[in-house]
């Protein structure tokens, strides 16, 4: 089998497979389970041997382009074909905006943040009454840390 690709479509210029290759059902002296010979029409297309059957599935792949897998593995090929679910997951849900920092790109518009003011109240408040977070330490010699293991 030869193949040649010339632009955009593929031609063919000779096969190994061809029908007039495969047996006749009445060459084979085949009988059915029955006893009866086999029926004397002639088939459209001839039940081929494995290798020619093999030879035609390969070439069908090749010319629409799809993967040869004569043992029938899962390759995921389903899945992987499909369109992509995240960008219009994305744009099921609407934007969220962020408050803070439209405030900061936008000062002259004078808005208030009023969670942000009330976290602060509220860290202030507990600073006061000492149950705020510990103050940062400047070097190591003002570490808790390191004076835990003195």
């Amino acid at each position: 089998m030869t193949a040649s690709t010339n632009s955009n479509f593929l031609e063919v210029d000779t096969l190994d497979v061809c029908a007039c290759t495969l047996p006749h059902s009445r060459d084979l002296n085949l009988k059915q389970p029955n006893g009866h010979p086999p029926h004397t029409h002639t088939p459209m297309f001839a039940p081929g041997l494995p290798y020619h059957l093999r030879a035609l599935t390969k070439l069908r792949c090749k010319i629409f382009q799809t993967t040869y897998n004569p043992q029938g593995l899962r390759t995921g090929a389903k899945y992987l074909r499909q369109r992509l679910r995240g960008p219009s997951m994305m744009a099921y849900y609407p934007t969220t905006l962020n408050l803070s920092r439209f405030i900061r790109q936008n000062p002259d518009m004078e808005m208030v943040n009023e969670d942000a003011e009330e976290r602060l109240v509220d860290v202030y408040e507990r600073r006061k009454r000492g149950k705020g977070a510990p103050k940062k330490a400047k070097d190591k010699t003002e570490s808790r840390r390191l004076q835990k293991r003195r």
